[in-house]
């Protein structure tokens, strides 16, 4: 499900699975507004309510649950929600995939069951600030490319790069992931929407080499079963490898 909401809490844009519960649309509606109304992700008034501060309970139409974040996309503020385990986004009409960045717990799950060494290659298509592949060159030491059509995102990327001085390792390449080059990739992360996924999928079989590993934060490939599945800091990631070529 994906809901968003602009900066009044207003709904824009609401997308489900036809099983979704009716109850279940309704709370990330609410937990759109909590981020629009407060500026702050819905999690935080969760965790009041742990810590027993009871008065969260009594906000107007907002209930405090983890899922709503804010989020900036090219200095404008959009209100996303996101539900079951997963962080929804808005994406721009010029972008095969949104700013949200990953959790760095998360990164550090995805590139661990990537398995990646020194010896990969890690290619982050939408890869926002660079987190996924300064990571894997910090604390794994392999090289690393990220891509992304955002030119802030790419500067960004960049100057977080120099400041982990890993700039050695990692380079940045702006445009869209769909024209990107992929032949010396040896792992592929991904934290796209699920239709980008999907159109992505062929372009992955074709253009990666056999023994690639591919890695998807909270979004799966539709009925490519993934190797592995597993749940870090909340959310799910997916493992693939390429296989031999028929």
């Amino acid at each position: 499900m994906i809901v968003v909401a602009d900066d009044g809490g207003h709904l824009l844009y609401l997308e489900r699975l036809d099983d979704t519960q009716v109850a279940s649309v309704e709370v990330g509606i609410g937990k759109a507004r909590t981020a629009t109304i407060f500026r702050r992700p819905s999690k935080e008034f969760e965790n009041q309510v742990k810590n027993g501060r009871a008065a969260a309970l009594a906000l107007p139409g907002a209930p405090p649950l983890q899922g709503g974040i804010p989020i900036t996309l090219r200095g404008h503020r959009r209100i996303v929600e996101g539900y079951s385990m997963s962080k929804w986004v808005v994406v721009p009409a010029d972008a095969n995939g949104p700013y949200v960045p990953t959790e760095n717990k998360v990164v550090e799950g995805m590139l661990k069951l990537a398995g990646v060494r020194s010896t990969d290659v890690v290619y982050d298509l939408g890869c926002g600030d660079g987190r996924i592949v300064i990571m894997a060159a910090k604390g794994f030491g392999a090289h690393g490319v990220g891509v992304d059509i955002d030119p802030v995102r790419i500067q960004e990327a960049r100057a977080n790069a120099k400041a982990h001085s890993v700039e050695n390792l990692v380079r940045f390449e702006e445009g869209d992931l769909f024209a990107a080059s992929l032949h010396n990739a040896t792992v592929v992360t991904l934290y796209l929407l699920p239709h980008v996924n999907l159109r992505l999928r062929p372009m992955l079989l074709s253009d990666l080499k056999p023994g690639t590993r591919v890695v998807s934060h909270s979004f799966n490939m539709g009925n490519w079963e993934p190797e592995k599945e597993e749940e870090v800091d909340g959310a799910t990631i997916y493992l693939w490898t390429i296989p031999e070529k028929k």
